[in-house]
């Protein structure tokens, strides 16, 4: 559904959250899609993105999405072998409490290159686990770590 949608998700201005991110994390998945069939626009950074689809399968335990640093302190094991990442693993990119997170759609375990979805500005972008590592690094975040949602 949100692929489907994909031009009529925006990005907070800035990198910080504010009134329609919280309207958008509000929302169940049915509302999300009456609000897109219907033109209206949703907006979340990346990882608020990743915790609303969790959510709306019925996977999020918390009452809000949390950041990059959150999700690596809560979403245990942290683990580094991409061929390890399952359908809806979080892939963290940057050092440290992380820069972008990613979701997994179709996982890679003999190659380790997974196929993410990718919300880290307007739109969305459906790449390779290596061309978004590439991307992140070039603009100072190397390195990626994945958080596991086994437990969710």
């Amino acid at each position: 559904m949100m692929w489907a949608h994909r031009s009529q998700l925006l990005y907070p201005p800035g990198d910080e959250r504010g009134s329609l991110d919280a309207a958008s994390w509000a929302l169940r998945e049915q509302q999300m899609q009456a609000l897109l069939a219907h033109g209206g626009r949703a907006q979340f950074d990346c990882t608020a993105f990743d915790s609303w689809c969790w959510k709306a399968v019925g996977a999020w335990p918390y009452s809000q999405p949390g950041y990059t640093g959150s999700h690596l302190a809560s979403l245990l094991p942290v683990y580094t072998d991409a061929r390890q990442a399952g359908i809806g693993a979080e892939a963290v990119f940057g050092a440290g409490t992380g820069h972008h997170g990613a979701l997994v759609l179709e996982p890679d375990p003999v190659h380790g290159d997974p196929l993410l979805q990718s919300h880290g500005r307007p739109g969305m972008d459906r790449l390779r686990l290596s061309a978004l590592a590439a991307s992140q690094a070039a603009s100072g975040h190397p390195g990626v770590r994945f958080c596991t949602v086994a437990r969710l």
